[in-house]
């Protein structure tokens, strides 16, 4: 996919695969300090995560975690 618009999509921060291979937890972590574009990039993640089950369809079951700064519990 490199290239494409969508690359981006397959590079979180971190992904860890289950022993049996089964699930797969996506980690995705986001800073801010002021008010700007980040806080709306979390919106996207149900959007991502169809997208990631897409791509793997073998997978059976999906984590999505959003690793947040101090500055969202605003």
């Amino acid at each position: 996919m490199q290239g494409t618009s969508t690359s981006r999509l397959f590079k979180p921060d971190g992904a860890y695969v289950t022993d049996d291979r089964e699930t797969v937890v996506i980690l995705e972590c986001k800073y801010q300090s002021v008010p700007g574009s980040a806080d709306e990039k979390i919106l996207n993640s149900p959007t991502k995560l169809d997208l990631y089950k897409r791509a793997y369809p073998r997978v059976k079951r999906w984590r999505y975690v959003l690793v947040l700064s101090e500055w969202f519990k605003q």
